[in-house]
Order: C-alpha cells, then structure tokens, then sequence
C-alpha cells in the first residue's frame, strides 16, 4: 500500500478522466493518460486551498501528466512508489521522500504507481521568506537565486538536514489541512503558511540553516519595495526589463530608483541589471546543463543578440563566454 500523508482525505476516482478533473482544479492539465495494462485504474486524489497556496494530492496506478504554463512556481514532493519527472531538458528519476522546485513553464510526470503531493506557491514570497530569515540586509544575486530559475531537485538522501526539514514539510502541510477544512481564517492568525514558506527557503537555500544567512550585510538603505523589485528582477532576467518596467512595478520615479540603486550598489538600475545577467551567465556557462550553448545561456540571460552577449560577457569576465563552456564541459567530463 502506497504510503501518503494525507490519504485519509483522499477520495477515490473512478477514471483517467474523473482523476483528471479533479487534478486539474489546481494543475493545468494538457494530458492526463494511464500507463501499462497493469490490473486496471485505481486512484485517490483530492485538491485543497491552503489560503493562497492551492494543493493537489495523488496516490495510485501509473499515468502519464503533462501540465502547461503556470504563473506560479510549484513544489512536487514524492511520497511512495517511483516517478520520472521532466521539464525541458532537464529529467530526474525521483526516489521516495525527494521534493522537486519547478518553475511555472510546461512539464512532464510520469509514475508508476505513486504516491505525490503537489503545490503551487509565489517565488516572490519565498525570497521575501528567506530574506526575512537571513536578516533585513540579505540579498540574493543569480547564484543565490538559481535554484528558482530551473527545475531542483531536493533530496535528503545524501543531506541529513535536508531529510529532516522535508519531514517537517510533510507535517506542516498535514496541520495546514486539518486547519483549513476546519476554519481556515486560523491558517494566517497561527502563520502557518509563512512556516511553510519558511521552511521552503531553507530547503532551497541551505546557506540559511546557519541561522545567520550566509551572507554579508548590503551597503544603503533597506527599502521593503526596493526587495519586492530585486527579487521581481532577478527571476525575470530572461525578459526584456526597462527604466518604465522597474517604475511601473516599484511605483518609484526614476529619479528614486537611481538614487536608491546608487545609495545600495553603487550603479544604475539598468548596469545592476547586466551584473546580474553577467553572474547568471557565467554561472550557467561553468556549470552547463544537458543541450546548454552559449546561444540557450545568452537568451536565458535576456539578450537577444549573441553578439552584444559576447561583448558584454568579455568585459565583465575578460574571457569569451564559448571558453568558459567549454572548460565546464571538460570539468564534467
């Protein structure tokens, strides 16, 4: 028998197609197929609102799930059984009691029989959550803020720590149930739901387990809005951001936003914005994934022409952005 947290609240599903509806309550579903001839459909599903959190839960015979495009981020933790989990390039094999960061582009799953739980949650709100924890001057860079911008995998097999803050998950989304099917205005008076995106930025930034945040203090002011915009900043570096963008999101002048961007790092807006493209860029380029060339790193970075990346990348890096790839790929190899 499957093992699954909250499977006493699960309820069961007659079909593919009556899974599929309820799943998709919470999941955009492109495709919702059972797998193998097996000994025929069994499943037990349920979705839940946990205040702005929506949850959906899963246990039963293999199929095959693909989702679309969601403005959120997601969180996929393993309960039982085995999965293969895809989104693009990247592919993981996922093992009992692993979680999985998504970001909110299209993805693939497809189990044996399984056991999962899946939520969607605002990774705003979990760099607000971690900075909170890691101080009022925590700042998170690309390399701090990688995690969120491809699919991770957190696994307590290797990472004691890591194991247990994941079973401390697990419960916490138990309490949050139970609180919400009772009364759920008591989600937010016992903060349930900033416990759990704290504990979801520790999962996802382990220099914060210190308690400390790892990191050194910023220089400057620190301005609530101005976090809201560099956190907004740093998971859109693949898009084109603007002085009218940065305004309109930040209800800052321009005169404002370059001031506190000079009182904070020292540079404009728009030349913080190249550092962080050019750190992002190196950090990908020195650690390639699966199918990564300096043209996917370039877009993802936000440029659309490979020229001016080059340029751009050989004055910040004095290097050619094909050399650091290729030393990544000989280090990998």
């Amino acid at each position: 028998m499957l093992d699954h947290p909250l499977r006493d609240w699960l309820s069961a599903s007659s079909s593919p197609t009556e899974t599929a509806r309820v799943l998709g309550r919470t999941i955009p579903l492109r495709r919702l197929e059972p797998q193998g001839s097996g000994n025929g459909w069994w499943h037990l599903d349920g979705t839940e609102q946990l205040g702005a959190i929506p949850l959906s839960a899963s246990v039963g015979s293999p199929l095959l799930l693909e989702a679309g495009k969601h403005p959120q981020h997601w969180l996929l933790l393993q309960h039982d059984g085995s999965a293969c989990l895809q989104q693009g390039r990247q592919r993981r094999e996922l093992r009992n009691g692993d979680g999985v960061i998504l970001p909110g582009l299209p993805w693939t799953l497809q189990t044996d029989e399984a056991s999962t739980t899946l939520l969607s949650f605002d990774p705003i709100e979990l760099l607000a959550a971690a900075r909170r924890l890691g101080g009022p001057h925590w700042q998170s860079p690309p390399p701090r803020q990688s995690p969120l911008l491809t699919l991770r995998e957190i696994s307590g097999a290797n990472d004691a720590p890591a194991a247990a803050l994941l079973a401390m998950l697990n419960r916490l989304l138990v309490s949050a149930h139970e609180v919400a099917r009772l009364q759920p205005d008591l989600l937010d008076e016992l903060l349930l739901l900033q416990q759990l995106y704290r504990l979801l930025a520790v999962l996802v930034f382990p220099e914060l387990r210190d308690g400390k945040g790892g990191l050194k203090p910023a220089a400057g002011v620190n301005d609530p809005r101005l976090d809201s915009l560099l956190d907004f900043i740093g998971l859109h570096l693949d898009q084109p951001l603007s002085l009218q963008m940065l305004e309109d999101r930040s209800n800052y002048s321009r005169r404002t936003l370059h001031y506190l961007f000079q009182q904070r790092f020292g540079c404009s807006p728009m030349q913080w914005i190249r550092q962080l493209r050019m750190s992002q860029a190196h950090e990908r380029l020195a650690n390639p994934g699966p199918g990564d060339t300096v043209k996917a790193v370039a877009a993802a970075c936000g440029y659309r022409s490979l020229s001016q990346f080059g340029l751009d990348f050989q004055r910040a890096h004095g290097c050619r952005p094909s050399e650091v790839l290729r030393s990544g790929r000989s280090g990998a190899a």
